[in-house]
């Protein structure tokens, strides 16, 4: 098997580097899926990562190996825009199949999701508009012209783990975004808020992993807190209760609860038209998916909590199982 893996430089061709423990110098990839360096590989194999940059999208690629198949890891939309049609165009060349190809990838900004899934029975996702404000009345503006009432999320394109994100519940909490903010005509989203509270008044956020077609529940972080992160298991760690609901959660997930939300997640899959890619949602009790984003860019592979081989372990086990496995199955279709 002969695997090519892409990875692209950001619109600014700017790198972050760091210093690892051992003191050597680090790059940090950002825009990725991330998968290459945790997949297993047979001694007979090939699997190499090929990096994208500059503006050029006409280039000719050539490679020591003709690949069966290429995995397109370069996965934001806001940020990767000159990487990812640069893949597509060397995508076009191989002549091989592609996961994640990189238009779709394209079309999986926030905004342009929230169209896609519009219609889709027992799914909801409040629509996503991209917006350049300059200013706290430049919001204001925003949110008239679109119809918009308090609450509302405003985000910067681009960023994820919640780093610029904020709940605006008046004009009070807008001028204090502005003035967090750089409002320099950047772009922004800006989304109606779901209060999507249990009826125990905390928050549970799913991250399903669909892969292939195939759907397995990565976690389920529990918080008293709307904003859900890998931080949030800080209020997890604290009740012994919440850590088994997930841990049971993951458990069932495969024949109690995947069977009410089936139809929404193939029909999510259709419309994004991605093969690898993540869903974080909140599943309610009447089996309607909220969806909050949906996109090639979570974490699937790697677990910042380790729970030494406990389910979320094993979930991730399986997900990167069933991940290798749709590499053989898509390089074989070429040989």
């Amino acid at each position: 098997m002969k695997a090519l893996f892409l990875c692209g430089l950001p619109d600014s061709q700017m790198l972050q580097t760091f210093v690892d423990d051992k003191g050597k110098m680090q790059q940090v990839i950002s825009g990725t899926a991330n998968v290459f360096p945790f997949l297993n590989q047979k001694p007979e194999d090939v699997y190499q990562r090929f990096y994208l940059s500059g503006h050029q999208e006409d280039q000719k690629y050539t490679f020591s190996f003709w690949p069966d198949v290429i995995f397109n890891e370069i996965s934001d939309a806001d940020t990767h825009v000159n990487a990812l049609k640069k893949a597509a165009g060397l995508c076009q060349q191989q002549n091989c199949p592609v996961i994640n190809h990189p238009v779709a990838v394209l079309n999986s900004r926030r905004d342009k999701v929230s169209k896609k899934l519009v219609g889709i029975d027992r799914v909801i996702m409040p629509e996503t508009s991209l917006i350049q404000p300059r200013s706290s009345d430049g919001i204001l503006a925003a949110m008239s012209h679109l119809g918009l009432e308090f609450p509302v999320i405003i985000r910067k394109a681009g960023d994820h783990g919640g780093k610029s994100t904020f709940l605006l519940r008046n004009e009070q909490e807008v001028q204090m975004a502005a003035n967090v903010y750089a409002l320099d005509g950047s772009l922004y989203y800006l989304t109606p808020f779901v209060d999507y509270r249990s009826a125990d008044g905390l928050y549970r956020k799913y991250r399903i992993a669909m892969v292939g077609g195939k759907a397995f529940l990565r976690h389920m972080i529990i918080s008293d807190h709307w904003m859900i992160h890998s931080s949030s298991r800080t209020f997890m760690n604290e009740r012994e209760d919440l850590i088994r609901e997930e841990a049971e959660t993951l458990q069932i997930f495969q024949q109690q609860v995947l069977p009410q939300i089936q139809e929404q997640l193939a029909a999510i899959e259709e419309a994004m038209q991605l093969d690898y890619f993540g869903i974080d949602c909140h599943v309610t009790e009447a089996g309607e998916l909220l969806v909050f984003e949906v996109n090639a860019s979570m974490n699937m592979l790697v677990n910042p909590n380790p729970d030494d081989n406990g389910p979320r372990d094993q979930s991730i086990g399986v997900i990167k199982s069933e991940l290798e496995r749709l590499i053989l199955e898509r390089g074989a279709r070429k040989q």
